[in-house]
């Protein structure tokens, strides 16, 4: 059941469009002008100020990141 939620979740979708994130702080985010997500590119999370200062060593403090690994059973 859970999996089947994050697949609904996901889909196409990149990690600042499941977050939410307002044009005003995706615009000005890395992972977004790469296409990627902010775990693909190892440079931590950019969609907050405090978020900003996690690197990709806390990723797994992310909801997202969370339900992204489960969604590839990891």
């Amino acid at each position: 059941m859970v999996e089947k939620l994050n697949i609904k979740k996901f889909g196409n979708k990149k990690c600042w469009q499941i977050k939410g994130c307002p044009a005003s702080m995706y615009l000005n985010c890395k992972a977004y002008s790469k296409g990627k997500n902010c775990w693909e590119i190892k440079e931590g999370c950019f969609c907050n100020k405090v978020d900003s200062q996690l690197k990709v060593g806390n990723c797994q403090n992310c909801s997202i990141y969370k339900d992204y690994l489960t969604l590839i059973n990891i």
